[in-house]
């Protein structure tokens, strides 16, 4: 087994989108503002160690939620292709992008909190076209598109921005 910590490295690859408009300063939200959808969005550059069809043992995603309003129902998702390109607007929006089947909670109280991906990082390692060193990015979906019902988080501007862990076994018990 090996283990591989990847934080965000770059100011656009953490942040929110509000219907078509990307916001990457201050921090990251995923819920409902008064019935507004608000994805968050996470990309993890460089993803090395995994190879395509390595076993996933656990693969968190760690953040540091700072406000949470109302009772938010999140889902996080993977995005489901070989290689993560950036988001950007237009052309690449969280809202848009394809998802993992596999899905995961996301938080509802402050405080430092682990949603667990080891699935979603699964289906994504498992395709055909994935490499260790690719980039992996995942969005953050409201289940409600009611009321206000949010969580923010900080982003990479901040000391506490999100990390992944993961450790792994590549095929044939290799952990590099």
């Amino acid at each position: 087994m090996a283990t591989v910590n990847i934080h965000i490295t770059n100011t656009a690859d953490d942040g929110t989108e509000i219907p078509g408009v990307l916001y990457n300063t201050g921090i990251v939200n995923a819920g409902a503002f008064s019935g507004v959808q608000a994805w968050a969005f996470l990309r993890f550059l460089a993803v090395t160690g995994p190879t395509s069809g390595a076993t996933i043992n656990s693969a968190t995603i760690t953040l540091e939620v700072i406000d949470v309003a109302g009772s938010p129902d999140t889902t996080f998702y993977g995005v489901d292709v070989d290689d993560a390109a950036q988001f950007a607007d237009p052309g690449n929006l969280p809202s848009a992008a394809t998802q993992t089947t596999a899905s995961a909670a996301g938080p509802t109280t402050t405080g430092s909190r682990q949603v667990n991906v080891a699935s979603i990082v699964q289906e994504i390692i498992n395709r055909a076209g994935w490499a260790s060193g690719n980039d992996m990015a995942f969005v953050c979906e409201d289940n409600l598109n009611t009321g206000t019902n949010v969580w923010a988080a900080d982003d990479l501007d901040d000391t506490t921005e999100a990390y992944l862990d993961i450790d792994y076994t590549n095929p044939g018990g290799s952990g590099m």
